[in-house]
């Protein structure tokens, strides 16, 4: 049964910063109102918190008394799943299929090229397959083993120099980074052809072990690439463009394994989460900007959305950060663990997505998130900034994000690969699923051909421009799906 909750507030706007300063709030009634929302949503700090129940082997810090979300109940998923849908009821339609040589060992799309889909295959060769047409536009060599690690994509800015150099017009070139074995390779991501590749393990003599995928920051002058390994350090390798040399610039030891992949903000700054629950900020050069500390544990990485920072920790709460100071300024306390990045679109920009638990018990959540500041009565100081969270909706079981369009989020159900969700995004309610088997053979749908689904690209598009379902089963047949009318 889907859970609505469209009107309880999570407000948790009085952070622990709002005691740390002085001074005194406008107005007696300005000041009631403030002690009010702390009361009744257990913002700031107190005696005798509430205690929240942490999961087995987390610390949990109960400095910063939060609000509690409602608890999600798992229900069984024919209860939730909408009516049933055949391809030619929904507004989904066949759009291009494509047999690869052999099985697929991994798929992804990055979010610096939501026109591309990359699939590594089990030879080894990553394949760049245009979304809209179906088209391989590029394949690489064979790599020496199969990643482990999602690679990543980078648009780099050409500076004028560097575009007159290569006699080109464009102002953006890709690279596409993939750690195989010991090696992190760089293509190009426009044609498929291998830049550079760098041995990890060469200064070590014991092989290198990443612990996420390599992460882009900088430019093609200043380049830096994060990588994180088993060790728990925090590793910055560059790339010389005179001399077409890669080399390590620095590392940092961070005391504990980084399991979320780096996250890299266009202003130069990169943030890296580690197991024992700090996320670092840090500059290009190796300078730690700030750290803060959930005292929980941390295996997925941030959001970053403007100046703002979402981090779902493992003890079931969402720290909201001003990601440049690193201040914090609201937390929540969900039902469940937080064990992924969560995820925002263009066109709701009040809106944030996420997922607590694991297994049977996956909830989705969408929160409304506004930025809002208190005015202090001393004029020399600046307005406490605060961040107003409220949650919209929750939804159990839901798996994985495979599609979004701007009315639904199409997702998956635990242990249903082969039926879709179609989640309607404002008020949580599942309007309709469709069941992709139907249309392979031995189904009643067009195709005829093609065995069962064995997986599905999954990915966030924050544009809603891909629109488009991507099938694949286990011999290496994909077959796409995409929403050409109503939405």
């Amino acid at each position: 049964m889907n859970t609505q909750t469209s009107s309880q507030s999570l407000s948790c706007a009085c952070s622990s910063a709002f005691f740390a300063r002085s001074g005194v709030l406008r107005g007696g009634l300005a000041l009631a109102a403030v002690l009010s929302l702390g009361l009744a949503s257990g913002c700031g700090r107190s005696s005798a918190p509430e205690q929240q129940v942490a999961p087995e082997g987390v610390a949990h810090s109960s400095a910063a008394p939060a609000q509690r979300a409602p608890a999600v109940s798992a229900s069984p998923a024919s209860a939730a799943d909408g009516p049933a849908r055949r391809l030619a009821d929904i507004p989904f339609e066949y759009s291009w299929d494509l047999q690869f040589p052999v099985p697929v060992h991994a798929s992804w799309i990055s979010p610096a090229t939501p026109d591309v889909v990359y699939f590594q295959l089990r030879n080894g060769k990553i394949h760049a397959v245009d979304t809209m047409s179906g088209k391989t536009k590029w394949e690489t060599r064979a790599l020496p083993r199969l990643v482990e690690h999602t690679p990543t994509v980078a648009r780099v800015r050409l500076s004028s120099e560097r575009r007159a150099e290569m006699g080109v017009t464009r102002t953006f070139d890709t690279r596409l980074y993939a750690i195989a074995g010991d090696f992190l390779f760089c293509f190009d991501a426009e044609y498929g052809q291998l830049i550079w590749r760098h041995d990890l393990g060469s200064s070590g003599g014991r092989g290198f072990l990443p612990s996420t995928s390599p992460v882009f920051q900088g430019s093609l002058g200043s380049q830096r690439i994060f990588i994180g390994d088993w060790a728990g350090r925090i590793h910055a390798l560059t790339y010389d463009e005179e001399t077409s040399t890669p080399y390590w610039l620095w590392q940092w030891n961070l005391r504990a394994v980084p399991l979320a992949n780096p996250i890299a903000a266009s202003d130069g700054l990169t943030y890296i989460a580690d197991i024992e629950g700090r996320l670092h900020c840090f500059s290009t050069e190796r300078d730690r900007r700030w750290t803060f500390d959930t005292v929980s544990r941390l295996t997925a990485p941030p959001l970053l959305r403007g100046r703002t920072a979402y981090l779902g920790s493992r003890a079931n709460v969402l720290h909201v950060l001003n990601r440049l100071s690193g201040e914090e300024v609201a937390r929540v306390v969900l039902p469940g663990p937080v064990t992924r990045q969560p995820i925002a679109f263009n066109n709701q920009s009040d809106r944030i997505f996420l997922w607590t638990g694991s297994g049977e018990q996956l909830a989705l959540h969408s929160m409304r998130s506004l930025p809002d500041s208190v005015e202090f009565e001393d004029v020399d100081q600046f307005p406490l900034e605060v961040q107003r969270i409220q949650l919209q909706w929750s939804l159990p079981g839901v798996d994985q994000l495979v599609s979004s369009t701007p009315r639904h989020l199409l997702v998956t159900r635990q242990g249903s690969s082969d039926r879709i969700l179609a989640v309607n995004r404002h008020t949580g309610v599942v309007d309709w699923h469709w069941s992709i088997n139907a249309d392979r053979a031995g189904g009643e749908g067009r195709m005829g051909r093609g065995g069962p689904v064995s997986h599905l690209v999954t990915y966030h598009d924050a544009t809603d421009a891909n629109r488009s379902i991507f099938t694949v089963d286990d011999k290496g047949y994909v077959v796409a799906y995409r929403l050409f009318g109503q939405f």
